[in-house]
């Protein structure tokens, strides 16, 4: 555990804090840093989703006393996707940061597969660096800031200016400090208004509690007719573009990675059903367009859940309550089931009978008409591979390399993966190796386990020795010339080298006459 680890401050990101820690204690070395900070030299920084969360917190626990939960939605950028994300996406994101070996949020959120173009350099609030190194001694890496679209600072409703420090150093394992930026002097612009709404979205986003949204589907098409975007029941998708490229403009929106045409888009997806999740900027631009104002997010996204298509609409029949009707329909149809044993369940709904008394079970005892039916037939038949034959041919094969090698006892282990790299079939054994049933029984007979083959390895230093006359060695000098060792021999292998092989020596020795 650590002995000292800075204070957080408000929305500063945790790679910037864990940075801050790197540069007091005065460690150069990257995996000595993470060995310190982590106890594991294998975490790799990540800006927005820093993993290996929960051993950070087991070095820190006992000075900085919060939650892992509540890290993440401090300190990284993962709560502006829980909207957009399904719950169980953002529950398997959560859970990888904390507790994942290998950090995954990055793919697993989008970010790597989205049309946004993401920061590739850390962006400051000119102000507020000021402020922070008169008030602190120091700046610190703010998480708003460092997301796409946003280039105004809520305080001070200034521009943001670009450090040109890159989110992935040339090391792999480097926390980037803000002691490495200089600020120039520079002349404070004032942010347009647009930017300023924007931000402000993507801050509620950032800090408040929002739930996840199933299907955004409803409320796009409640937008649209809202706003005046249909013709009829049609939603006018051209007047919606042309929409947003006025409020947007044409260069923000291509340097943010968002350009959109007349016949496929993000735009058009975004307003049609959803069949994958958007991200934070497209739906706060679209939003932000059609209401040029400050937004409740927390109220859309709410809006959203009430008018979501994926809830369970379907229409529920009752049971027909009338016992001689229902009677007299289920006869009917186990009669037909009984006089047409031969057809399917398909063939007998196009029959006029047939079409009729399903219809109506299936409405008034769907329950009897499952209970009641033929059974389902396997008409399609794979008849692309002769697995048989395929079987045979490469069985064949394998029988041929192990009689080759029989004799051979030297040369490095006859596993299953060695044999199937001699017939260059490593992909077809190992993922269809249960339509291979002779390949089976080969590999349990022939494949060398790891004890089989140390014993080969003893029983070739053992025919050396014997070529060369030379039977003094110790049991311990056999073990290094056979590549063994204490870690690695295993029971069987070390009873022959300790109790056979001397026996073997001796015997040996006393048979043999050395001209």
């Amino acid at each position: 555990m650590l002995a000292y680890f800075p204070k957080e401050n408000e929305d500063e990101l945790i790679t910037g804090l864990i940075a801050r820690a790197i540069d007091n204690y005065g460690l150069d070395d990257d995996k000595l840093a993470l060995r310190f900070i982590f106890g594991n030299p294998y975490v790799v920084p990540s800006i927005l989703m820093q993993g290996h969360v929960r051993e950070l917190l087991n070095q820190i626990q006992h000075l900085w006393s919060i939650s892992p939960e509540r890290l993440i939605a401090n300190h990284t950028a993962l709560p502006i996707f829980k909207p957009f994300i399904s719950e169980l996406n953002f529950k398997s994101i959560l859970e990888n940061l904390i507790m994942g070996r290998k950090n995954s949020g990055a793919i697993r959120s989008g970010i790597v597969a989205s049309l946004l173009n993401w920061r590739s350099n850390y962006f400051i609030c000119p102000v507020c660096w000021d402020e922070q190194k008169a008030s602190l001694g120091y700046a610190y890496w703010n998480r708003l800031f460092q997301l796409p679209g946003i280039n105004c600072c809520l305080k001070h409703q200034c521009e943001l200016i670009d450090t040109g420090i890159s989110h992935t150093p040339t090391r792999k394992h480097q926390f980037v400090s803000t002691k490495e930026y200089v600020k120039p002097t520079i002349e404070v612009k004032r942010a347009a208004r647009r930017d300023f709404i924007l931000a402000h979205s993507a801050k509620q986003l950032l800090t408040i509690e929002l739930p996840s949204v199933d299907d955004w589907t409803g409320y796009y098409k409640y937008l649209a007719t809202k706003n005046g975007y249909t013709i009829g029941r049609r939603i006018d998708h051209k007047a919606i573009a042309r929409t947003i490229e006025s409020y947007w403009g044409k260069k923000w929106i291509s340097e943010q990675g968002l350009i959109f045409g007349e016949e496929s888009s993000w735009l058009l997806g975004l307003f049609r059903k959803h069949r994958k999740s958007f991200s934070f900027l497209q739906h706060l631009i679209v939003w932000q367009a059609f209401n040029d104002k400050e937004l409740d997010v927390k109220s859309i996204c709410q809006k959203a859940n009430s008018l979501s298509l994926s809830k369970d609409r379907t229409h529920k029949y009752k049971q027909c309550e009338n016992a001689e009707t229902l009677n007299k329909h289920r006869e009917e149809w186990l009669t037909l089931i009984e006089s047409n044993s031969n057809l399917s369940l398909k063939e007998l709904r196009q029959l006029k009978v047939g079409k009729r008394l399903y219809s109506w079970l299936y409405r008034f005892d769907n329950s009897f008409l499952q209970d009641n039916k033929p059974e389902a037939r396997k008409v399609y038949i794979n008849k692309r591979v002769d697995w048989k034959k395929r079987d045979l041919t490469l069985v064949r094969k394998l029988l041929k390399i192990e009689k080759e090698s029989l004799l051979d006892i030297a040369g490095v282990r006859r596993s299953k993966r060695w044999f199937a790299n001699q017939i260059n079939c490593q992909d077809l054994l190992y993922k269809k190796l249960n339509k291979l049933p002779l390949c089976n029984i080969f590999f349990s007979k022939y494949a060398e386990t790891i004890e089989e083959y140390q014993i080969r390895r003893l029983a070739n230093i053992c025919s050396q020795l014997h070529g060369n006359f030379d039977f003094e060695k110790e049991y311990w000098e056999i073990e290094r010339l056979a590549g063994l060792s204490k870690e690695r021999i295993t029971d069987f292998a070390e009873c022959v080298l300790k109790h056979d092989i001397p026996n073997w020596l001796r015997l040996t020795q006393g048979n043999v006459t050395i001209r």
